[in-house]
């Protein structure tokens, strides 16, 4: 995979979490293009207890 080459979520998983699956395939794609995908080890850490809430988190 090239360094700007991201993983995309299928629409299908995207839809599979219930806040998204009524979107159409025009606004789940909009949306999937808006995702970042970021590689995490077993047990890192996304955040700790107290920090400002500034983004949401689709962890398959």
């Amino acid at each position: 995979m090239s360094a700007n080459a991201r993983p995309l979520m299928t629409l299908e998983a995207l839809r599979s979490v219930p806040l998204f699956a009524s979107l159409d395939d025009e606004g789940a794609t909009r949306l999937r293009e808006q995702l970042e995908f970021e590689l995490m080890p077993a047990g890192g850490t996304l955040f700790k207890q107290g920090d400002e809430g500034d983004a949401m988190y689709l962890i398959e």
